[in-house]
């Protein structure tokens, strides 16, 4: 072993996480982003 991390976790590409998270956002329930939003607001 290399010391290097998997890049593929559970089969995710690392790469493209910030796909995943879009995704995530683009078919959750709405307050699921009213959530996302008041973290930003604290």
């Amino acid at each position: 072993m290399d010391g290097r991390l998997d890049e593929t976790p559970f089969g995710f590409d690392v790469a493209e996480a910030w796909d995943y998270e879009n995704g995530f956002y683009l078919t959750s329930h709405p307050t699921r982003i009213a959530k996302l939003l008041a973290h930003f607001e604290l």
